[in-house]
């Protein structure tokens, strides 16, 4: 029914992690999303993930080479969960502020999975 959705704002909740988003892969249309102000890496284990099935162990492709995103600075096993999360969205606009796990590294990895991103937490980017 929310094919057409362009624009989401889940700001200022209390979403643990980046599987809690996992249905938003299958929003194609989705350009702008916000997801600031949650709890995303102030939990060290996502224990969700053991009890429901993951569409990321689910989606074909998954197998993908990680290591592409890695750089000295990027810990791509520590952000895998949103690599499998944003690498097939199309999105525009990304507002990831004022979650734990929201520092530079995360913000150059995104910057590298989302080639059609013009704006990271309010601030233009430069690819």
């Amino acid at each position: 029914m929310l094919h057409l959705l362009s624009c989401l704002n889940l700001s200022y909740n209390k979403f643990r992690s980046f599987t809690d988003w996992e249905p938003l892969v299958l929003l194609k249309s989705l350009e702008e999303l916000n997801i600031s102000h949650n709890e995303i890496g102030v939990h060290c284990v996502d224990t969700t993930r053991y009890v429901h099935s993951s569409l990321f162990s689910r989606t074909e492709g998954n197998d993908c080479n990680l290591d592409c995103y890695a750089t000295e600075h990027i810990q791509v096993a520590d952000t895998c969960e949103a690599v499998f999360l944003f690498k097939n969205l199309q999105l525009r606009k990304l507002d990831i502020a004022g979650n734990a796990v929201a520092n530079e590294n995360l913000r150059s990895l995104l910057v590298k999975v989302l080639p059609k991103l013009q704006w990271l937490d309010g601030e233009a980017v430069d690819h």
